[in-house]
């Protein structure tokens, strides 16, 4: 038999958008899961890379007459042609018949690093456009493009460096313009379109020259997308940039869809280790900018110890609570290892130590009560966290510290969460930063889901790390009927069953580890199997199916459980056999 031709849900993390996760069957939208998670967060790219998600960092890249976009002696049309991807989007912008400054504009922040912005623009009564990135400083990139054949005819920087600019066209008069450059340190800064009327514009100051207006439609534009780096990537839609899923390439291979619990980053300038509020004790060198970071931006920090010298960073923190400290560290010419050190009145009695070896990459504790993990990242770097509980509610010192004298290594990305394990990086500026919980549901389907007998089968990437995890929930909207699989606290898959709030089934007899877990769970009325890996792993023979009509692909109701990597998830109508099953779940 074919499982897929089979299947009436079949749930393959490839195609996205803010609020959905698309379904290869069925085919017609019915199945696509609607996804939250109403904040930011950070994924592995297919690059190996760490990257924002969304990639976009503008809001509202099509809908320019829309906050937080601000139109200066502009008026902008909504859905005024057909866009490059077909639709009716595109936008048209028209400068008032004044004599101003006629630019429309977002305003961001950023930390200092490369970005590049780019907007897709075509020409109606106006030959010349200027797109520019802007800081507080009156310090810019800014380039001007010819609308007639989609030339450069000018770029200039002032305070920014890196300056690149092109164009790209895309059919039927679209051109992507395209400028990036390094600059906004640590304040805000703004991306915008703007009217000129000549191909050399003086860029001068913030304002830039005015110039007198057409008061006509000057040109049509869509797709404005703000992404760090010095290259423009594929163009992401936006709105809020909320609720977008995150398909993660963490381990190389195909993209999984990253499922995680809600958690806080503690730490402050999690990136920018000159900051004032990482203490330097015994006088450290600290040099920013001194390397590629994990997310592809030189933006690495080279610390060198001297004569006992380390960066540290002072938080309070509660007696019992395990925190997970961890950060990215890379080899540099001298010395082969690093530590992580919880010290401090919090850990008094408790004073732990983690060292990281380069050149065998192993982290091993040697002092104190914890658990070490390393990671491996491209480029030399690996992600090394230190799990312990503080001995008393009162302020722990987190250091980060070469191993030995006039030794160093590159560091990134400090994180600190009060969690048994590490989730996915969160990056922070002046304050801390949490990443809510995501969820990926889809109800009123009780059409694709077996009522009498079925099958529900998740495939999951798993750590091991986290107890009371759920991989994938039926039900009909509470919880008083469901069918749940998840890992206990007790370390052992299970498969939950309740019909009008009583238990019809569970099963949990096996300890499972980290790896790869293919589940499948067999139902009918009397009839309840549990298959991992190719594997029978318990039965159930009294009880009955509850009616249901939603899908929880990972947490359930609540942003305290997570899945972790979920590679794929299949629904069947009928109950397959046991030897079918097998099959499925074979690795």
């Amino acid at each position: 038999m074919s499982f897929y031709d089979d299947a009436s849900l079949i749930m393959y993390p490839s195609g996205y958008k803010e609020d959905k996760i698309y379904s290869l069957k069925p085919t017609d939208g019915s199945g696509d899961l609607d996804f939250t998670r109403a904040s930011t967060a950070t994924r592995v790219n297919s690059e190996g890379l760490i990257e924002t998600s969304p990639v976009n960092l503008l809001e509202q890249s099509e809908t320019f007459n829309f906050s937080p976009w601000s139109p200066v002696s502009t008026t902008i049309g909504a859905n005024a042609i057909a866009a490059p991807n077909g639709t009716s989007t595109a936008e048209s912008f028209t400068s008032l018949a004044t004599s101003a400054n006629h630019v429309i504009y977002q305003l961001l922040t950023g930390v200092s690093g490369s970005y590049t912005f780019s907007a897709y623009v075509k020409k109606v009564n106006s030959r010349y456009v200027y797109i520019k990135l802007v800081g507080d400083a009156n310090d810019w990139v800014a380039a001007v493009f010819d609308l007639n054949n989609g030339a450069l005819t000018k770029s200039q920087a002032t305070g920014w460096t890196g300056l690149s600019a092109s164009s790209e066209s895309v059919g039927n008069g679209w051109y992507r313009l395209i400028v990036s450059g390094s600059g906004a340190t640590s304040v805000n800064f703004n991306a915008g379109i703007q009217y000129t009327n000549t191909g050399t514009p003086i860029f001068s100051s913030f304002a830039d020259a005015t110039v007198l207006g057409t008061g006509s439609i000057d040109y049509y534009i869509w797709g404005a997308q703000v992404n760090i780096g010095a290259t423009a990537k594929p163009y992401f839609p936006t709105t809020d940039r909320l609720n977008v899923p995150r398909i993660d390439y963490t381990g190389g291979g195909c993209g999984k869809l990253l499922l995680e619990k809600q958690s806080t980053n503690l730490i402050t300038y999690s990136e920018q280790f000159t900051d004032s509020s990482w203490e330097k004790i015994s006088s450290p060198t600290v040099t920013p900018y001194a390397g590629i970071s994990p997310d592809g931006s030189n933006n690495a920090t080279l610390i060198n110890r001297n004569l006992g010298g380390s960066v540290n960073k002072l938080i309070s923190v509660t007696s019992g609570q395990s925190y997970a400290f961890s950060t990215f560290v890379k080899k540099s010419t001298l010395g082969n290892a690093v530590a992580l050190v919880l010290v401090g009145d919090a850990f008094s009695s408790n004073v732990c130590v983690l060292v990281y070896n380069f050149d065998t990459q192993i982290a091993s504790i040697t002092a104190g009560t914890a658990t070490a993990k390393a990671e491996q990242y491209g480029n030399g770097w690996a992600r090394i966290t230190i799990v312990a509980a503080p001995s008393s509610t009162n302020t722990g010192i987190f250091r980060i510290v070469p191993s030995d004298d006039n030794q160093n290594s590159f560091i990134w990305g400090a994180q600190l969460e009060a969690s048994s394990f590490p989730t996915s990086y969160i990056s922070t500026l002046a304050s801390s930063v949490t990443r809510l919980a995501d969820t990926a549901s889809k109800s009123g389907i009780s059409s694709l889901i077996g009522q009498t007998e079925g099958v529900i089968f998740i495939e999951a990437n798993w750590s091991g790390e986290n107890v009371n995890a759920i991989f994938a929930t039926l039900s009909d909207g509470t919880t008083v009927n469901k069918i749940q699989i998840g890992y206990d606290t007790t370390d052992k898959l299970y498969v939950f069953i309740k019909q009008s709030d009583i238990v019809q089934a569970l099963i949990n007899t096996v300890s499972v580890s980290s790896g790869i877990l293919k589940i499948a769970v067999g139902y009918a009325n009397n009839d309840f199997v549990i298959y991992l890996n190719g594997v029978l792993i318990g039965t159930d023979t009294s009880g009955v199916v509850p009616s249901t009509s939603r899908i929880d692909v990972g947490g359930y109701f609540t942003s305290g459980f997570e899945a972790g990597l979920i590679n794929q998830a299949l629904l069947f109508k009928t109950r397959l056999t046991n030897s079918e099953l097998a099959t499925l779940t074979t690795l």
